[in-house]
């Protein structure tokens, strides 16, 4: 079984991330496509697993914890290789891998995101002081940030906002972060 990333989906209940590798095929099954892993455990992640995003860079996973709030780098089977404390934020909900080692994080309390890097070295997750947004919209607690994406080809940023009201956010500049 190989573990190159095709495709993926993801759903994260308590401390099992549960984790397909879809591989698409000829016919071979009745939707064209296979699951190669199923429901493996986080080892040493309890819960809270959100956001989840795939670094061209490292060829690796990241995903972020709430609670405590933590970066989980993962290798693409699901195999954690780090665990990373964050020295900010607030219900982590949401990372994004914009270019090199270059990520952005949102805190869904408070409806912020924050430009962090993340190398080889790093041992805890900082914010990049000058780059931190903070946005007005529903201040309702659990009502905020739920989903980043960086868009490549248009070098921008889309926050999903949960609800109240329900939107979809377009961000500029921030693969210019230093």
């Amino acid at each position: 079984m190989g573990c190159g990333l095709t495709a993926a989906a993801a759903w994260f209940p308590r401390r099992f991330l549960n984790y397909w590798l879809i591989t698409l095929s000829s016919g071979e099954h009745q939707h064209g496509y296979a699951v190669d892993v199923a429901g493996r455990p986080l080892a040493g992640v309890n819960k809270n697993i959100s956001g989840l995003t795939y670094s061209e860079a490292t060829q690796t996973l990241f995903a972020v914890t709430n609670n405590p709030e933590r970066v989980i780098e993962l290798d693409l089977c699901g195999k954690v290789l780090r665990d990373l404390p964050t020295a900010f934020g607030d219900d982590l909900e949401a990372i994004s891998h914009v270019t090199g080692d270059l990520f952005v994080i949102a805190s869904e309390n408070g409806n912020v995101i924050w430009g962090t890097r993340i190398d080889r070295q790093t041992r805890e997750v900082g914010p990049l002081t000058s780059n931190t947004l903070s946005f007005t919209f529903n201040q309702d607690e659990n009502k905020g940030i739920e989903g980043l994406s960086w868009d490549h080809r248009g070098r921008r940023l889309f926050l999903a906002n949960e609800k109240n009201p329900l939107q979809i956010v377009q961000v500029k500049g921030f693969d210019r972060l230093t």
